[in-house]
């Protein structure tokens, strides 16, 4: 099985081997990027979860979430929202990508124009999280239906 490329900026990724631990991720080939998939016991697993992750990965400029109709929405009169993946840069690293669970929401006006921290109008979608720039999303997996064993 080979790594699929990088799903943020498309350059080819590599399996790479801890030295000394026997763990193994796919690492982005492009510095500047610097991708890296999760740690793993053998290379095959490491391939198998980075070509999964790359294939769920949705480009902003492709759809945003509130665009997919397969989401679940939590609406009331205050507001609309949903929790996805999402990948991007903060306002402290706009090197590196990082990846957290988000809302994207919309704040609806409650009879008077309201204005976030940063003055800006309430009324539009946002991302609810300390991404200064987001780049892609991907919708959060099912909940296990496995149970404990006690």
């Amino acid at each position: 099985m080979k790594a699929i490329p990088c799903p943020f900026c498309k350059s080819s990724a590599t399996p790479t081997e801890a030295s000394g631990c026997e763990q193994w991720a796919v690492v982005c080939d492009n510095g500047q990027c610097a991708a890296i998939g999760p740690w793993e016991d053998s290379e095959e697993a490491a391939i198998e979860k980075w070509n999964r992750r790359a294939l769920g990965w949705i480009s902003v400029d492709e759809r945003l979430p509130e665009n997919d109709n397969t989401l679940y929405f939590h609406e009331d009169s205050r507001m609309k929202f949903t929790s996805v993946l999402a990948c991007g840069y903060s306002e402290h690293d706009s090197e590196k990508p990082f990846v957290s669970q988000v809302n994207r929401l919309i704040i609806y006006p409650c009879g008077i124009k309201q204005l976030d921290a940063n003055h800006e109008p309430l009324n539009e979608w946002r991302w609810s999280s300390c991404f200064e720039r987001v780049t892609h999303w991907m919708a959060l997996p099912s909940p296990s239906t496995e149970r404990a064993q006690s």
